[in-house]
């Protein structure tokens, strides 16, 4: 399906390296007491309702799950994406008690939300899936996947089923882009507050699908301090197509 958003070109808006990212994360919350929490609230917001938009219908979705922060958006738009309606199948990708802090906050949330099931890697299927969200592994990737990941990501990549990817395709370097192998090639990528540096790699592209850039709230100040002058207009929107 196509979603129609206001354009912007990359070379219009800063790029983030992986460390970045993390220093942007870090900021918000010790400079300008923006709570991680929030933050991820209004990501997996923006990440349902471009899923619904995408899917336009009731449909049946599978939720990929790591333990880490992209897991943990992806839980919390699990939740929202039942509210309106979707049959949401959420297959944990490590073992329960390894989901600790707000990834165990939003597990402990879907698993009482009607409408979802959560369920073990080992149960993971696409039959009969409309819409897969794709969110085991985030811009803190240092070394290429590794099993139990790769043969899922393996699976995705030969499977005739969109894929959204939460904040960038699992197993691309945020940083460097391509430079490990197995990696999900997404339908659709929803990228958080700035887009990253790797997407920019003309080998990237193949890997990211549409790139809809959303704000998630990380105040202009905190984004001045790591010398992001090309910030995304989000007066004017909240989600901005990104063109590459």
């Amino acid at each position: 399906m196509i979603i129609k958003k206001d354009s912007l070109f990359a070379t219009q808006i800063s790029h983030v390296s992986a460390q970045q990212a993390r220093d942007i994360d870090l900021a918000c919350i010790k400079k300008a007491w923006v709570p991680t929490d929030q933050l991820m609230t209004i990501a997996a917001w923006h990440l349902a309702r471009l899923s619904n938009e995408y899917i336009k219908r009731p449909s049946r979705i599978a939720v990929l799950a790591g333990k880490g922060h992209n897991g943990a958006d992806a839980l919390l738009a699990a939740m929202y994406l039942s509210n309106w309606g979707h049959q949401v199948s959420i297959f944990l990708m490590a073992d329960i008690q390894e989901y600790k802090g707000l990834s165990f906050r939003q597990l402990s949330q879907v698993k009482v939300a009607p409408g979802c099931r959560v369920l073990s890697r080992q149960d993971f299927d696409l039959d009969s899936v409309d819409l897969v969200i794709d969110g085991l592994l985030g811009v803190g990737l240092k070394l290429a996947a590794r099993p139990p990941i790769v043969p899922i990501i393996n699976q995705l990549n030969h499977a005739n089923v969109p894929v959204i990817s939460v904040d960038i395709p699992s197993g691309l370097d945020a940083s460097d882009g391509p430079i490990h192998s197995p990696i999900v090639k997404a339908t659709m990528t929803v990228t958080f507050a700035l887009p990253k540096i790797g997407f920019l790699k003309d080998a990237s592209k193949s890997y990211l699908g549409d790139v809809f850039l959303v704000d998630i709230g990380v105040p202009p100040h905190v984004l001045r301090q790591f010398n992001c002058d090309q910030r995304p207009p989000f007066h004017q929107n909240s989600v901005f197509k990104i063109e590459y």
